[in-house]
């Protein structure tokens, strides 16, 4: 089989391993006249395919392989059916020379060029990218996030090695694609410099910055926007885009998203409340803007546009029709976006609005801003973080909210706190009872004892990742759906927080059919429709 057939062959090669075509995972015999390294190279190989070689690669493709006067092709094991490579290998077959490919990881290219005196592919820097190029390059990297309903980009540089781009898909991080230092700051810098529409006009890599993409011309068909936000990191920087799914990808209500009956409940009477503010709290990446979104959206067919809805965000995430989004212009400092936000707000609330949505509340300022808002006559909807419903009014009074004023339930209406959760593929998810391991995540005997002294009686009805099918691309999940917990306030339940007695509330809450994160995991164990495992990383039982 020739090296150019040998280099279009799928690869299964275990991470970190250095394997010649067709051998079994083995150390690589190397010629008795050079010195090894501990990367397995020969020092001092003479390198063929660098810049004055007999066999020169052009600057880009030095980056990603490297030809060796011992016939060794090494190639980058993330860019093994690149066909640029494949053309150079079928070229050095025709002019006699051998070729045996070497799959190794972009690190070890670099070296391979460093250790002979070549041109080493660092030193070739982000002006041997064309920017046209780098732009082609993103639009495509966000067509497949689309087509794998990727939630976030990830784009990690280490200078001096190599650019890892990662997508996070049903919460979890995997990477996709590996290129080399120069590479990633070069598609850093044309994503921000080129295809953004609010950000700075230059891209720093050593400062936080942040900026949108909503260009529909290289945004894929179900995607409204981007959200880019990056920073430095140790030998390096990083750079993480959101991906605005539209309306249609996500669910237009709430009744998709995995609320309980009585959740929805709540929900449609905490809209029918015409004062009050509704703070819905959860990490990063909880589904938070997607709620508010839907739940706005709900507003605005109930009202049948007669409330004048207005948005304050940094910046607008997802479109909601009839509503008057107003975004906040670039700060520029963390100081400057705070101060931003705080003016948006003062001059939404002059704007005459019967409803506003508040993107986040960042700050004491802001968080005062939207209390008085809803002290004034208006329903708010907005975000916070924080780790429980109840927590949401300790983190206003932290932010210098007094609570005279948040412990009324005219000022402050519901509580929201919500996670993700995979969802179960039902075609391949097998029973807890009599499941030896769990085909995701690791968790074997002693795991599945403590996991069942917990569930207790609902481990009949309880199911587990298994390992993937056809009908889930192999995954073992078909989405994500939410876990919740939704307070509606009431004067018994704000006295009891008004004297500090937490549990009390809470007990209050209860009595009248409260569903806390925990309970809702495990009705949703208890349908089978997600693992118990996953519940448990994203809950605390009670």
């Amino acid at each position: 089989m020739s090296a150019a057939a040998v280099l279009r062959m799928p690869l299964e090669v275990p991470r970190g391993a250095v394997l010649e075509a067709g051998a079994p995972p083995e150390p690589q015999a190397l010629p008795a006249a050079h010195a090894v390294g501990d990367d397995g190279l020969a020092r001092g190989a003479n390198v063929l395919s660098g810049e004055g070689g007999p066999f020169v690669l052009p600057a880009e493709l030095r980056l990603l392989a490297c030809y060796l006067a011992d016939g060794r092709l090494l190639v980058s094991r993330s860019h093994r059916s690149e066909p640029r490579l494949t053309a150079y290998a079928a070229r050095l077959e025709r002019v006699g020379r051998t070729v045996r490919p070497v799959y190794v990881e972009l690190a070890t290219i670099q070296q391979a060029y460093q250790s002979s005196r070549a041109t080493t592919p660092a030193s070739t820097g982000t002006a041997a990218f064309n920017a046209s190029a780098m732009q082609s390059h993103a639009i495509q990297l966000f067509r497949r996030a689309a087509q794998r309903g990727a939630s976030d980009i990830h784009i990690r540089v280490t200078e001096g090695a190599n650019t890892q781009i990662l997508m996070r898909v049903l919460g979890d991080l995997a990477v996709v694609e590996e290129q080399s230092a120069a590479f990633g700051t070069a598609l850093c810098s044309a994503i921000y410099q080129a295809l953004t529409d609010q950000s700075d006009a230059t891209f720093v890599p050593s400062h936080p910055q942040d900026g949108r993409i909503s260009n529909p011309k290289v945004l894929p068909g179900n995607v409204s926007g981007l959200r880019v936000a990056t920073t430095a990191q140790v030998g390096g920087h990083v750079m993480v885009l959101r991906m605005l799914y539209k309306s249609s990808q996500h669910g237009a209500d709430l009744n998709t998203l995995g609320f309980s009956a009585a959740q929805l409940e709540s929900f449609a009477r905490l809209r029918r409340r015409t004062t009050g503010i509704i703070v819905n709290s959860g990490p990063t990446g909880a589904g938070k803007s997607t709620t508010l979104q839907c739940a706005l959206v709900e507003v605005m067919q109930h009202t049948a546009g007669r409330r004048h809805v207005i948005t304050v965000e940094d910046p607008p995430e997802y479109p909601i029709t009839g509503a008057v989004q107003t975004p906040v212009v670039n700060g520029g400092t963390e100081e400057g976006r705070a101060l931003a936000f705080q003016q948006a707000i003062r001059a939404a609330m002059r704007l005459d609005p019967d409803i506003m949505m508040i993107g986040e509340m960042r700050d004491g300022p802001s968080a005062r801003l939207a209390i008085a808002a809803a002290m004034t006559g208006h329903q708010v909807w907005t975000t916070l973080h924080a780790n429980y419903a109840i927590d949401i009014v300790d983190r206003l009074v932290d932010m210098g909210v007094p609570m005279e004023r948040l412990a009324n339930p005219s000022v402050v209406a519901g509580l929201v706190a919500q996670r993700l959760v995979k969802a179960l593929c039902p075609h391949c998810s097998t029973g807890f009872e009599g499941a030896a391991q769990r085909a995701w995540g690791g968790a074997r005997d002693e795991d599945f004892r403590r996991m069942a002294a917990h569930l207790g009686p609902l481990t009949v009805r309880a199911r587990v990742h298994g390992g993937g099918c056809v009908h889930c691309d192999g995954s073992g999940y078909r989405s994500r759906t939410v876990l919740a917990e939704i307070i509606e306030t009431s004067a018994p339940f704000m006295a009891r927080l008004r004297e500090g007695d937490r549990e009390s509330a809470l007990a209050v809450w209860r009595a009248q059919g409260g569903l806390t994160l925990a309970d809702h995991a495990r009705a949703k164990i208890a349908d089978g429709s997600i693992d118990p495992f996953d519940a448990e990383e994203q809950v605390t039982w009670n």
